[in-house]
C-alpha cells in the first residue's frame, strides 16, 4: 500500500475536523491500458468535476470543502491503511499504544485516556523511523493486540501476527472525518464507473469497462455483410418519391461492433454532398472527431437531400416536411441501416443547420422513439412538428444573437423551449441568462436547462454573430456537438 496521504498527525483529540482541500487526481484508462479522453469524472457530494485529456488524466482540486457528514463508526476496528494504524470507536474508551524494535526496546509509547469516537490514524513510518521490523502493540479498554510490521522497499508492507477486531494508537492519534463520497467517472463507449473514496486528497488510477451494447440496442443488421465502404451516394424510394443521400462507413468497420448513427442534415438551399464533402469540416465538422486518422471508428453517417419546393417564395431544397414526408424519409434510412449494418439502435441522432435545423428538431418532435437527441444550429420550426408522438429527447442549440435568417430569439430559443418543458426541466432564460461579449463569436455563454428528467438534457449555446454553422471559424460548434452526442 502507498504511504501517501494524511502525514499531519499530531492533531488535538478534542478537534474538530469539518473543513479540507480537495487534492483529486490520476488516470482514467481502458482494460487493455490506453487512455481514456473525453471521460466525465465527478465528485458526486461534492458536485465537481474535470474532463479528461488526451492522456486521460483528470485533477480535481478545491480550496476548501464541507464534510458531508462525519460519521460514526459502528464496530470497534484496528486495521493498517497505507501504512497508518487506523482506529474507529463506536464509543468514548481507553487507548494505548506501544511500538517496540526487534530486539524489544521501546520506540514509542502513547496513551490516552477517555478518547472521543470517532475515527484516528496513527502514521507510523512517518513517527517511527528508526527500525525496520516493528512490534506494535494495541489496546483499546480491556482488549489486546501485538503484531509485527515490516515496511518493504516498495513502498508495502507485510504484516505478522493476528490483527482483526479493534485497537487502536494513543496520545498523537490523528482525529479524521471518514470521507462518505464517490467518484463517478463516464466516457463514451464505455460502462459507468462509481469508486467510493475515503479521502479527498489521493492519487486514483480507474479502469474502465467497454460498454456492450445488450441485444435490445443491436440492431438486425449486426453480422452481416456489406458491399458499402467509404462514403457512397444511393437512392431510396420513400413516399413513391425517389430520394438520395450520401452514407460514410469509418474505414475499419466491423459488421460485429454497433456504431452510432448520425444524420448531418443541409440547409435551405443546399445539397446533401455539400454536407458530405466539405474539406476538412464534413457532416459539420463531427466525421473527424468520430472517426479520427489513425483512430477506431466510432459512427456511420449519413447526410440526406432534400426536396425542391416553393420556400420562401422560390423553388429551393430544403425541408418543408409536406405532409411529414421528409420524416418518413429519414426514418426509410435508418430502418433500412439498421437491418443492414451494425447499429447502436440507442444511439441513433441529427444534427443540422439552419432548415436543416429546422428538420432536426422536426425528428424530435416525430421520433423520440428512434432518435435519441439532436444538435440543432441555427434552426427553428420551419419543418414543423408532429405534435401525435411526442416524447422526450435529448435537445442541444446554438444560435447567434444577429441572426437575421432565423432570427433570435423568435427562432431556436422557443423550440428548446419547447423540447425542455416535454424532458420535465426547469425553465432556462436563454435571453437573459445566455449574453455572450465576445464579438468574434469564438466565446459562446452556454446554458443547460436544469432537473431534466433523468437521461434526457437540455443546453443552449449562444454566441456573438449572424446566420453562422462555424462561428468564429474554430470549430467550437463541431467539438460541443460532439461531446454532447458522446455523453449517450
Amino acid at each position: 500500500m502507498s504511504k501517501h496521504l494524511l502525514s499531519s498527525l499530531v492533531v488535538l483529540l478534542s478537534m474538530t475536523i469539518n473543513a479540507q482541500t480537495i487534492d483529486l487526481h490520476g488516470k482514467i484508462t481502458s482494460k487493455s491500458g490506453t487512455a481514456v479522453s473525453g471521460a466525465i469524472v465527478t465528485l458526486v457530494k461534492q458536485g465537481v468535476k474535470d474532463t479528461t485529456g488526451a492522456d486521460g488524466t483528470y485533477s480535481i482540486t478545491k480550496s476548501s470543502v464541507a464534510i458531508l457528514p462525519q460519521l460514526l463508526p459502528q464496530n470497534k476496528v484496528l486495521s493498517i491503511d497505507k501504512g497508518c494504524l487506523a482506529l474507529s470507536l463506536p464509543e468514548a474508551s481507553t487507548v494505548k499504544i506501544n511500538i517496540f524494535d526487534i530486539n524489544g526496546n521501546l520506540l514509542k509509547k502513547e496513551q490516552a485516556q477517555t478518547v472521543p469516537a470517532g475515527f484516528y490514524r496513527f502514521n507510523i513510518e512517518k513517527n517511527i523511523s528508526t527500525a525496520r521490523v516493528l512490534i506494535i502493540r494495541a489496546t483499546i479498554d480491556q482488549d489486546e493486540i501485538t503484531f509485527r510490521y515490516i515496511p518493504l522497499k516498495t513502498g508495502n508492507y507485510n504484516l505478522a501476527g493476528t490483527i482483526d477486531g479493534f485497537l487502536p494508537p494513543g496520545g498523537k492519534l490523528a482525529k479524521i472525518a471518514a470521507i462518505d463520497d464517490t467518484l463517478k467517472v463516464t466516457a463514451a463507449g464505455f460502462t459507468p464507473k462509481s469508486v467510493s473514496i475515503s479521502s479527498y486528497e489521493q492519487e486514483l488510477n480507474i479502469t474502465l469497462d467497454s460498454a456492450s451494447v445488450g441485444d435490445a440496442g443491436r440492431s438486425a443488421g449486426c453480422g452481416k455483410a456489406t458491399t458499402l465502404k467509404g462514403q457512397t451516394e444511393l437512392k431510396i424510394t420513400s413516399g413513391g418519391k425517389e430520394r438520395s443521400y450520401f452514407i460514410r462507413l469509418p474505414d475499419d468497420y466491423d459488421n460485429n461492433h454497433p456504431y452510432r448513427f448520425i444524420v448531418s442534415i443541409h440547409a435551405l438551399t443546399g445539397y446533401a454532398v455539400d454536407v458530405a464533402n466539405q474539406k476538412g469540416y464534413e457532416y459539420y465538422g463531427l466525421w473527424n472527431l468520430a472517426n479520427p486518422k489513425n483512430g477506431k471508428g466510432t459512427t456511420i453517417f449519413v447526410s440526406p437531400q432534400g426536396l425542391k419546393s416553393n420556400i420562401m417564395g422560390g423553388n429551393y431544397t430544403g425541408w418543408s416536411n409536406t405532409g411529414g414526408e421528409d420524416v418518413e424519409f429519414i426514418r426509410s434510412i435508418i430502418t433500412k441501416y439498421e437491418n443492414e449494418l451494425c447499429i447502436d439502435t440507442t444511439r441513433i441522432f441529427a444534427e443540422g443547420f439552419s432548415m436543416g435545423g429546422s428538420m432536426s428538431y422536426a425528428l424530435a418532435c416525430a421520433l423520440p422513439g428512434k432518435i435519441r437527441a439532436v444538435a440543432v444550429h441555427s434552426g427553428g420550426r420551419m419543418s414543423g412538428c408532429d405534435t401525435l408522438h411526442r416524447g422526450p429527447v435529448a435537445y442541444f442549440m446554438t444560435h447567434g444573437n444577429l441572426d437575421s435568417m432565423c432570427t433570435y430569439p423568435s427562432y431556436g430559443v422557443p423550440e428548446a423551449q419547447d423540447i425542455a418543458r416535454l424532458n420535465g426541466c426547469k425553465n432556462l432564460d436563454i435571453v437573459k441568462e445566455l449574453k455572450p461579449t465576445d464579438n468574434s463569436g469564438n466565446t459562446p455563454v452556454c446554458g443547460s436547462f436544469q432537473d431534466c428528467k433523468t437521461g434526457y438534457p437540455c443546453r443552449a449555446c449562444i454566441f456573438v454573430g449572424k446566420h453562422a454553422y462555424n462561428p468564429g471559424n474554430n470549430g467550437w460548434v463541431a467539438d460541443s456537438s460532439w461531446k454532447w452526442f458522446l455523453q449517450f
